[in-house]
């Protein structure tokens, strides 16, 4: 009679990070570090991975994650019995409690569970409770983090200094070192080349030019017959954004809508 023996069933799991701006996914080398760690973890509790997924440049705060929603459909939906969803932190992947209770009643209700490699906790109701624990704390601090961030671009903004990444049509961003503190600031001058375009525009509404006033589409089609432009075609929109922005008065409003 042979010996038998008890031979385990290994879990299946998928992997899930994001990095939370396009900048930080093309420079950010963290997000292959925690995924090297995730691997390590699950090489190490004897975890199956089955899939991995990546969110590029994508906020915690909101469903706008395709991989995620992609995931969630693997997991809840699919075939295949997956046992859990690994992540490295709860604060990097979920930022609003309400959303990761909801998600953590769809996984318990296929049987799978979130697991986190530096938060890890049982699936126990005291587990269940510290989880969701993390998560008001996590969002809680991101809510902190983003009032100090917008107050510190407002005093930005209020001191002359330049916020944004493009900079509005007719002007140049240009870095200049700020005397008595760390590091560099933005500012916006005048493009010369594309500054001649816009006061263009204003002669061309005034009337100045033709000496009767030109309606938007009639500036729009002289700008493009002209290749007057900053790559793509002229439209209504941008010409009117020229001719309504307080920015060409010399006032730019930062956080205005």
């Amino acid at each position: 009679m042979c010996s038998s023996k008890i031979v385990g069933i290994q879990r299946l799991v998928v992997l899930y990070a994001r990095v939370s701006t396009e900048r930080q996914a093309v420079k950010d080398l963290s997000i292959s570090d925690r995924l090297n760690r995730m691997r390590a973890y699950c090489e190490m509790h004897d975890l199956a991975i089955t899939n991995e997924f990546v969110d590029e440049g994508r906020s915690t705060t909101d469903d706008n994650r395709p991989e995620f929603q992609k995931m969630m459909q693997a997991v809840v939906g699919g075939d295949e019995r997956i046992h859990g969803i690994v992540v490295h932190s709860f604060s990097r992947d979920f930022r609003n409690v309400t959303d990761l209770a909801l998600y953590l009643r769809m996984l318990r209700e296929v049987g799978a569970r979130l697991i986190s490699v530096t938060q890890e906790v049982d699936d126990s109701p005291i587990g269940k409770f510290v989880t969701l624990f993390y998560g008001l704390v996590d969002e809680m601090n991101s809510a902190e983090n983003s009032k100090h961030v917008k107050r510190a671009l407002a005093e930005n903004a209020r001191r002359g200094f330049f916020n944004g990444s493009k900079p509005p049509y007719g002007y140049k961003a240009v870095v200049t070192k700020v005397i008595g503190r760390t590091g560099y600031r933005k500012m916006l001058e005048i493009d010369g080349e594309e500054a001649a375009i816009v006061r263009e525009i204003y002669d061309l509404y005034e009337g100045l030019q033709t000496g009767r006033p030109m309606g938007i589409k009639k500036i729009v089609e002289f700008l493009n017959a002209k290749c007057l432009r900053r790559g793509q075609l002229w439209s209504v929109p941008k010409v009117y954004r020229i001719l309504s922005d307080s920015v060409y008065t010399g006032s730019y409003n930062f956080g205005a809508r």
